[in-house]
């Protein structure tokens, strides 16, 4: 069974597709990527269950703040950045957020890029909803 599409996360903290032998093989059998759970939470809505990690988001957030983005711009630019994506599923709470999302432009700065991709967790216990203790 060949797929046509796959549905996977990515984000700035969860890199795993992009990272695995997996992403080279949907690629190399023309299956069309789509990316869902793109969006990091903030830290001040953090669940009890993140406290122990809040200096990874605080460096997230203090790094979109020194470089003026908006962090909902970031993590959007981050999953943009893979021309191979074909498609992203987000979920809005109203209008107001879609309007804002459809605002977002393009990051042509490089070293910003990089740096956001420099934001990779390999701890399931942080990037895996299935390890989360809620």
């Amino acid at each position: 069974f060949k797929p046509d599409i796959i549905q996977a996360p990515l984000n700035i903290f969860d890199q795993r597709l992009i990272k695995s032998t997996w992403f080279k093989y949907l690629l190399k059998n023309n299956i069309k990527i789509h990316i869902r759970s793109i969006f990091l939470i903030d830290s001040k809505e953090l669940p009890k269950y993140f406290y122990k990690w809040k200096k990874i988001f605080y460096k997230y957030e203090n790094f979109c703040k020194s470089n003026n983005l908006l962090k909902i711009e970031a993590c959007l630019n981050f999953v943009l950045q893979f021309k191979h994506v074909k498609g992203i599923v987000i979920g809005v709470d109203n209008i107001k957020q879609l309007d804002e999302i459809t605002k977002i432009k393009k990051i042509k700065n490089k070293y910003i890029m990089s740096q956001l991709n420099s934001f990779s967790l390999n701890n399931k216990k942080i990037i895996d909803p299935r390890a989360w203790k809620l």
